[in-house]
């Protein structure tokens, strides 16, 4: 992951979201929603242009940010 960083000139930041089955949908696509929030308005912390956010997921990570896009449209 960091070579990729490196090769790509990028940042990856990883957000931790609630999960099942104590914790009911869609808690784990609002925690995401609420860090991209943060990240976007807080640029500079994290040494990033918030006009070049991507947001990516794998496995149930993927559904977490597609509700989160989802929400986000809205």
């Amino acid at each position: 992951m960091a070579v990729t960083c490196i090769n790509l000139n990028c940042v990856i930041i990883s957000v931790d979201f609630r999960n099942g089955p104590e914790i009911k949908c869609p808690r784990g696509q609002l925690d995401y929603l609420e860090s991209i929030n943060y990240i976007y308005a807080n640029p500079t912390q994290f040494g990033i242009d918030h006009n070049k956010i991507c947001i990516a997921g794998i496995d149930g990570g993927g559904w977490i940010i597609t509700g989160a896009a989802n929400l986000l449209a809205k």
